[in-house]
């Protein structure tokens, strides 16, 4: 059976170290945990040294479904901890398992759920943490979390249209310039070695496709090295100006203001954000009735002025 090597914090801050036989590292955490002791790290004797893991990012979708997930189990009361283990356990991506359990161990030592999760930026932004602080603070995260939810789903929905809609550019373009090409490097040297032998003056633009033409058969290589490097730096602003407009329309969307407000006032002690959404909601109204203001003056001024026009019609009736 494999030994675990375990760590943990005592209550003076020093660390203190043991090993266990276990049939796997699942099984060694249980053994701890009925034994009360709150381990940070478990580790197989042997495997120390492993190789560096690539990737490490989790589809959109995946974190969508979780938080989702989370904030139902959240809602029903669950303990926070029993539920990052169930949705570790039962999340197929071995990657966001990993982070799953690891947050769980932290949340598990004594870490906020938020700080937890910005160990693992792959995954979870700057966003999301921050939301989830806003909603550990004011004590409604299965709020946040829904919120973050829904704005999860409706970016990826925006992204997918995004990335829709450039496919049928992109596609005209490209079956455009492949048939240009092919002309120009098969087609056209038809052509100029038939005016060749005709011995006849050519025209410029005729001679300058002729040249382009050789140019193509000369130097593909090149240009195909060119048109790559060109067609992946277009793919990426695509996929920038993409992800810009992803943002800018889901930045207002996962937290209403008064909400947050609320939350920030709740764990500061104070109402000061009720307040700010209740001055947000005076200076609308003050808003609106001064664009009403302007619309009846803006009407009144027409009105006035057919006076006017009347007043002088009938001037230039007596006068007459």
């Amino acid at each position: 059976m494999p030994s675990f090597e375990w760590k943990r914090r005592a209550r003076g801050g020093q660390d203190q170290t043991g090993v266990l036989v276990a049939d796997n590292k699942e099984a060694a955490i249980s053994v701890l945990r009925r034994q009360q002791i709150v381990v940070t790290a478990v580790k197989e004797k042997g495997k120390e040294i492993a190789l560096p893991k690539m990737g490490g990012r989790v589809a959109p979708q995946l974190v969508a479904i979780f938080t989702r997930q989370f904030s139902v189990m959240i809602d029903a009361g669950l303990p926070l901890v029993q539920c990052l283990e169930i949705l570790g356990s039962q999340q197929e991506n071995k990657a966001f398992r990993r982070a799953l359990l690891q947050i769980r161990q932290d949340v598990e030592s004594g870490s906020n759920l938020a700080d937890s999760m910005r160990k693992h930026p792959k995954i979870f932004n700057d966003l999301y943490t921050n939301m989830v602080a806003a909603g550990e603070a004011g004590g409604i995260l299965d709020t946040i979390l829904q919120r973050l939810a829904a704005y999860i789903e409706k970016s990826v929905k925006l992204n997918a249209q995004v990335k829709a809609a450039m496919i049928y550019p992109v596609a005209v373009i490209s079956i455009a310039v492949i048939v240009v090409a092919v002309i120009l490097w098969k087609v056209i040297p038809v052509f100029a070695s038939l005016f060749k032998g005709l011995g006849a003056d050519l025209p410029l633009p005729t001679v300058i496709v002729i040249n382009l033409s050789n140019f193509i058969g000369d130097f593909w290589w090149l240009i195909l090295i060119v048109r790559t490097i060109k067609w992946l730096l277009a793919l990426t602003v695509m996929i920038g100006i993409g992800f810009g407009l992803v943002r800018y329309s889901g930045e207002a969307q996962p937290g209403n203001s008064a909400t947050i407000g609320a939350a920030h006032g709740a764990a500061g002690g104070g109402t000061t954000g009720v307040q700010d959404a209740s001055r947000g909601g005076t200076a609308t109204t003050e808003t609106t009735g001064a664009g009403t203001g302007d619309a009846a003056k803006d009407s009144a001024e027409p009105s006035k002025f057919r006076g006017w026009l009347k007043e002088w019609q009938e001037r230039i009736s007596l006068e007459s």
